[in-house]
């Protein structure tokens, strides 16, 4: 969710759905985002990995349809080189979905890995497969991805959303 540009390694995320449809699970993924420079290189990608049934490209989401949104997933996946406090992150963890990311930025602070999100290091070819065995199992294991869904709303219930945390700081302006 949000800008598609090198930065987000949207690449990764599909090569992730490519590894799990490999192991015979079904996996889907579906991108959404306006094009900061990357969409063509994510159009290439899925057709490379020829994944171009179950990988969809779609168009910016409105911020108020956001949580209905939500609603139709289990998982947010954003391996992301960088971020700053990944705000859809945060409000997918709201909502329950488990989010597999790398932590980068803000992240480490308002989640722990197999706690209350899968955190997925990219940093050498081992450190990937280990991080894509560790998100087969839980995809694998529905009580686990149970305990780490109920987790991050529990840390997440109390918390207001983005939005109403803006309204409150501008209404006191």
């Amino acid at each position: 969710m949000g800008r598609v540009n090198e930065t987000k390694n949207i690449p990764l995320a599909i090569d992730a759905i490519r590894y799990l449809r490999d192991r015979g699970l079904t996996a889907t993924l579906d991108i959404y985002g306006t094009d900061d420079g990357g969409w063509e290189a994510v159009v290439n990608h899925i057709a490379h990995r020829r994944l171009q049934e179950v990988v969809q490209l779609k168009d910016g989401l409105d911020p108020a349809l956001r949580f209905t949104i939500f609603q139709q997933y289990s998982f947010l996946i954003q391996l992301s080189r960088a971020e700053g406090m990944a705000m859809s992150v945060a409000e997918a963890m709201q909502h329950g979905l488990v989010c597999v990311v790398t932590p980068v930025g803000e992240i480490p602070n308002y989640s722990m890995d197999l706690d209350s999100a899968i955190f997925i290091n990219i940093g050498s070819p081992d450190d990937w497969e280990e991080s894509l065995r560790k998100l087969e199992n839980v995809v694998k294991n529905p009580l686990l991805y149970e305990a780490i869904s109920k987790s991050c709303y529990h840390n997440f219930k109390e918390a207001e959303t983005y939005a109403d945390t803006l309204v409150t700081c501008l209404d006191a302006i």
